[in-house]
């Protein structure tokens, strides 16, 4: 019982660190980037997901999907030999479960009622920008084609996490 206590206390203290580094208050959310294994020194990968997603769209992450991806970690301030650097290569490396996807929509939906519309137009357009970036640069087909179908599904899904509250 004691232990359990423990776990609890520690779990807390994990929520309310993510909630300081997010910006995020919905404890749900907070528990669901928890469970995916997302601590207040790892949240910088977040931003990342939707590219290590549309890189694996078609299961294989290719060299210049690889490239891309990891241009985008350098330009969001991502070290080397960091928490987040490390999450980063372990999705590169091996596929993630697909609830974390589901786990950053619920993020993106929760800092969508947070956010200015501007700033929510803002951050949707970079996201999707780096997003067919990493999709475009396998070159589809023998180097033609640019955005595969399943590329294009997982950008749709991608999309659809942007939500404006009335």
């Amino acid at each position: 019982m004691i232990e359990q206590l423990r776990q609890h206390e520690q779990e807390e203290a994990g929520i309310q660190k993510l909630a300081a580094a997010t910006g995020i208050h919905n404890h749900d959310v907070l528990q669901e980037l928890l469970n995916a294994n997302f601590r207040a020194e790892s949240i910088v990968a977040l931003s990342l997901i939707p590219l290590i997603f549309v890189a694996r769209a078609d299961k294989v992450v290719d060299d210049k999907e690889q490239d891309a991806i990891l241009d985008a970690a350098i330009e969001e301030g991502l070290e080397p030999d960091t928490p987040s650097h490390e999450l980063l290569i372990s999705w590169l490396m091996k596929a993630p479960d697909p609830e974390l996807l589901e786990a950053w929509r619920h993020y993106i939906n929760q800092l969508c009622k947070e956010l200015p519309k501007e700033k929510i137009a803002d951050m949707q357009q970079h996201i999707l920008e780096r997003c067919r970036t990493v999709a475009e640069a396998a070159g589809g087909f023998l180097g033609r084609g640019g955005i595969s179908d399943e590329e294009r599904k997982i950008l749709g899904h991608i999309e659809s996490a942007f939500v404006t509250v009335e």
